[in-house]
């Protein structure tokens, strides 16, 4: 049984002294669980991470959109909104987006404006509300500046997931999923999900580009589909949500990364190709206690139509055989109910939150 070992709540120096002074056992591998963990153990050299300039490379949007353009991976049109640069002139409508959740003191996720009154107001906006912790900016000031990108219309809300791990050595293996629905409905994380077919294609492309940055750990990568063609709008070098629908179907990320960070590198050559020769089953994924609230408060607001509520009930009933669920598991219970309890309990002390993600209609910020 392990131990937890609370840390401060705050990415300071404090986190410095302790991160220096805590009792780790000795055989203790760190996995760093958000953007801010990823960032601040890159930035210190710490070996459990990639190199501080990989991850800057792949975490910031416009540096990242760069990246794209050098591997050869499609990607949406994407803007610096640096003060004083000419504004795009469209074709609208656009997203305005933070460059990054790395120290971000606002989880907006993005803003759809369409007109370019609309835009000017936006960045306004954008630069009074979305700001970022002085430390974060200290190490690339890049970060205080929004990105303007083409919004990429689409027959439905699907996004196409590629997600895996990628070894120091240059070994891979790669595994996919499509995002069906999310919270808020425009700009969020995921309800539900579905497992698919990895695309070949999609996967070189963004082997390139983790390779070119020097990139090694677990990663998941989003892709909109227009026209036929996916581009990748965010990238994720963390665990993610929806990450044990990947453990459930054999690709273990998070003992890849425990091989990895303890050196056992034979060992994680070889785990790494039993999953590439795989043929895991399809599975659906589902965070129930988001999908049901997202499913009431649409209904209620008139987001969801009564068909279309019961169509995403049909879904749910469908796939109840072959579901993984996010917090909830067969013979342990207990962390199911400890996140119900979080949930609700951030539901009444942030209701304003909590409406805008599950009742509000058309989110665009």
């Amino acid at each position: 049984m392990g131990r937890i070992i609370p840390m401060p709540a705050e990415w300071d120096e404090r986190l410095d002294r302790w991160f220096a002074s805590a009792p780790f056992p000795a055989e203790a591998v760190i996995l760093p669980g958000n953007d801010d963990a990823v960032w601040w153990l890159a930035a210190r050299g710490h070996p459990a991470v990639a190199t501080f300039e990989a991850v800057r490379d792949l975490t910031v949007k416009y540096r990242l959109y760069q990246q794209c353009l050098e591997a050869g991976l499609p990607a949406p049109r994407t803007w610096l909104a640096e003060p004083g640069t000419v504004l795009p002139a469209g074709p609208f409508p656009l997203v305005i987006k933070p460059q990054s959740r790395v120290g971000g003191r606002s989880w907006v996720r993005g803003r759809l404006v369409r007109s370019p009154a609309e835009l000017e107001e936006g960045l306004a906006w954008f630069r009074r509300e979305v700001t970022h912790a002085p430390r974060f900016l200290a190490e690339d000031p890049m970060l205080a500046h929004p990105i303007i990108q083409e919004y990429i219309r689409r027959p439905g809300n699907e996004v196409y997931h590629l997600t895996g791990y990628r070894s120091r050595d240059g070994d891979s293996v790669f595994a996919a999923h499509r995002k069906l629905l999310q919270y808020p409905r425009r700009f969020g994380n995921a309800a539900c999900l579905e497992s698919d077919g990895v695309d070949c294609e999609l996967a070189a492309g963004l082997g390139r580009l983790l390779s070119r940055v020097g990139y090694h750990g677990i990663f998941e990568a989003e892709f909109v589909e227009a026209n036929g063609r996916r581009m990748l709008i965010d990238l994720n070098l963390r665990p993610y949500n929806g990450l044990t629908l990947e453990v459930r179907r054999g690709y273990n990320l998070p003992w890849f990364a425990f091989l990895e960070a303890a050196g056992e590198s034979s060992r994680l050559a070889a785990e790494l190709a039993a999953a590439r020769a795989s043929n895991p089953p399809p599975l659906a994924w589902c965070d129930n206690l988001r999908f049901w609230s997202l499913l009431a408060g649409q209904t209620v607001s008139g987001g969801f139509s009564p068909r279309e509520a019961a169509t995403w009930a049909g879904w749910w009933r469908g796939h109840r055989h072959v579901m993984v669920d996010l917090n909830f598991a067969r013979g342990d219970q207990r962390a199911g109910f400890a996140a119900a309890g979080m949930f609700f309990a951030n539901a009444i002390r942030r209701p304003r939150s909590f409406l805008g993600a599950y009742v509000r209609r058309g989110l665009d910020r």
